[in-house]
C-alpha cells in the first residue's frame, strides 16, 4: 500500500468535495491546524508551539507530495508553504507585538506616580 498516494488522493478528494482550489485549501488548513493546536495546548495568545505544529504539518504534507510525485516541484512547494503559513504567522506576529506593547504600557502605569 502506497501511503503517499493514498494521502494525496484523500487530500484531492477533500478539495474536490469542498469545491475550493488547492491554494484555498492550504490557507484554511493552516489556520485550522493553528487554532486547533492553540485549543489543544490551552493557549489563547501567540503560541510558538501552535505555529511549530503548523510548520511541521506543512512539511509533512510536502514530504508526502514529494514521495507521491517523486519530484520536488519547487514552485508548487514554495507556494503551498507560503499559503499554509501566511495567516498563522501573521496572527502570531500581531499577537506577540500586542502582548509586548501591553506589557510595556502596564509597566509604565505602575511606575507613574499617582496624584
Amino acid at each position: 500500500m502506497d501511503i503517499a498516494a493514498l494521502y494525496v488522493s484523500q487530500a484531492n478528494d477533500i478539495v474536490e468535495m469542498l469545491g475550493i482550489s488547492h491554494a484555498t485549501m492550504h490557507v484554511h488548513a493552516g489556520m485550522a491546524i493553528y487554532v486547533s493546536a492553540k485549543f489543544m495546548l490551552r493557549t489563547r495568545r501567540a503560541s510558538a508551539y501552535a505555529l511549530l505544529t503548523v510548520i511541521h504539518a506543512e512539511l509533512l504534507n510536502e514530504l508526502m507530495d514529494f514521495l507521491h510525485y517523486r519530484s520536488l516541484r519547487l514552485d508548487d512547494t514554495l507556494s503551498d508553504i507560503a499559503l499554509t503559513l501566511l495567516w498563522p504567522m501573521l496572527d502570531y506576529a500581531v499577537t506577540r507585538h500586542r502582548r509586548k506593547r501591553w506589557k510595556a504600557e502596564t509597566a509604565l502605569r505602575r511606575r507613574a506616580p499617582s496624584s
